[in-house]
């Protein structure tokens, strides 16, 4: 199988500004969001495995319990992702307040935002294809969850012609259009993600960072691996790791990696577990994580709230200048890092 490891972090960095420069800002959109979870309902299953949760409390954050599946060891919130919570955080008004976090207002922003993040997935998955046998160009794909076309644009910058996707987000749909046209991206209703999925007509599914925010993931892929037409699988999840240990240290930071839609994360095993129950063959998998970046963040962060001095802020900046990447390509080589992307043969 194919691994790889690691990315550098510049431009992400530099993407993420807001999350330094606006902390207080993102602080109170997460607290909004985690009180409207705590109100739901109790979750009974992993969304990994899909075994009975015991219902104890191996994490408190932001006021929100989370559970390591006894089984699959997949990070769980205690709280279920219900149709009003879905609907208030990716839905309402379009999905406006959601999509905030991925608008590009203008083409250079959403052009930079291709080459930085989204044409390296791409290259990771065509070369992964190329390995096995396969003619990228031949085959078709179907982003499900694609935003405003991010990955779509940087597979159509890599040769590949034959490519659409869906989003259930309309403003992300709408800023898509401008970019790339109407007939590429469509919008779909959350409750049509199962039928969808299990009539979409591609060889090739991506879900890019979509997984965790389903409702149902486990009946999404058993509904891909029903679809006689796909053949492959590709998909990005974030992971259970050094992130969230960081976010514990404080509540008055913003925690990117386990809040909001993520609602739950998984770990190599529950990854494992539940490829195998769908009997998906492994093809290539990317580790790399931000887990560093955010020590980097919570660190500098936390001294300005100090009042420290810009000398000690520049100080610490340069350590994590000359020291940062090094530090989380250790971390990903052990697969422990904050995010996974996986190939996978459905048939």
């Amino acid at each position: 199988m194919i691994k790889k490891f690691g990315k550098h972090s510049n431009s992400l960095i530099n993407l993420k500004k807001s999350f330094f420069l606006e902390n207080d800002f993102h602080v109170a959109s997460q607290q909004k969001i985690a009180s409207i979870y705590s109100k739901q309902e109790k979750r009974l299953q992993c969304k990994a495995c899909g075994k009975k949760l015991i219902g104890t409390n191996d994490l408190i954050k932001l006021g929100v319990g989370y559970e390591i599946c006894p089984n699959c060891s997949h990070l769980n919130g205690v709280f279920d992702d219900s149709n009003e919570y879905c609907m208030q955080v990716y839905s309402d008004s379009e999905g406006s307040d959601y999509s905030k976090n991925y608008q590009s207002n203008d083409i250079s922003t959403f052009n930079s935002r291709i080459s930085s993040i989204y044409l390296p997935k791409a290259e990771f998955l065509l070369s992964s294809l190329k390995e096995i046998g396969e003619v990228p160009e031949l085959i078709n794909y179907f982003d499900f969850g694609a935003g405003s076309g991010y990955f779509i644009s940087a597979l159509q910058r890599s040769g590949i012609e034959k490519i659409s996707g869906s989003e259930v987000s309309l403003t992300q749909v709408r800023q898509g259009e401008k970019y790339l046209g109407k007939n590429i991206l469509k919008h779909h209703e959350m409750e049509d993600t199962i039928h969808l999925l299990s009539t979409i007509k591609a060889d090739v599914v991506s879900m890019i960072g979509v997984l965790e925010h389903l409702q149902e993931p486990l009946e999404a892929l058993a509904a891909l691996k029903k679809n006689p037409h796909v053949k492959y699988l590709y998909y990005s999840v974030p992971m259970f790791g050094l992130s969230v240990m960081i976010e514990t240290l404080r509540d008055d930071i913003f925690h990117r990696h386990l809040q909001g839609g993520h609602t739950h994360l998984y770990t190599n095993e529950s990854i494992e577990i539940m490829e195998q129950g769908f009997k998906f063959k492994p093809v290539s998998e990317w580790h790399f994580g931000s887990d560093m970046m955010d020590l980097y963040r919570f660190i500098t962060v936390s001294l300005k709230k100090q009042d420290a001095s810009e000398k000690l802020i520049k100080y610490a900046e340069n350590i994590f200048a000359k020291t940062l990447d090094n530090i989380q390509f250790e971390i990903d080589k052990n697969q422990m890092g904050s995010e996974t992307h996986r190939l996978v043969k459905v048939k």
